[in-house]
């Protein structure tokens, strides 16, 4: 919710503005691909209705993406919106607290319960702080950079 108000005070999608001092390259160059590929589903965060929603090829898209272009790639607003989305769940103070690393995260390895284990056969996003994905946030969270070369999923920031 905290993620959409800041959408909101920022310009929303069209005018996307950074609260924050995490790094947009490095959140589109290697945390999207992990949100794109776990959570971005019309069942799990793909969807309007759900307080953490993403946005991606195939899957769900800003109203001014046309139909026949939904499997295209994200446009730049799409991908703030994503940004927006994920720091809204960070906490720079203390990143191993942060509800993007502790929701999906297994309980059994210090996360929060996640609907996604009822409703697709008891597996969790990130079974164990150990997970490559659950990693890879943490260090973005953690005030990790981009590497040199690195190519932003819609190819430009908010």
């Amino acid at each position: 919710m905290v993620a959409i108000a800041w959408l909101a005070a920022c310009g929303g999608l069209e005018d996307p503005q950074p609260p924050t001092a995490l790094d947009y390259e490095a959140f589109s160059c290697r945390v999207e691909p992990v949100l794109m590929a776990r959570c971005a589903f019309g069942g799990c965060h793909g969807t309007e209705e759900r307080p953490l929603r993403l946005y991606g090829p195939g899957r769900y898209r800003h109203g001014d993406v046309p139909p026949e272009e939904v499997a295209s790639p994200i446009t730049a607003a799409e991908s703030g919106a994503n940004y927006y989305m994920a720091v809204g769940l960070g906490d720079e103070a203390e990143p191993e607290r942060s509800m993007l690393l502790l929701k999906p995260l297994a309980a059994g390895a210090g996360g929060y319960l996640h609907q996604a284990t009822e409703l697709f056969a008891d597996v969790d996003v990130f079974e164990d702080t150990d997970d490559q994905g659950y990693l890879l946030l943490l260090e973005w969270l953690q005030g990790g950079t981009a590497e040199p070369g690195c190519v932003p999923t819609a190819g430009v920031g908010p």
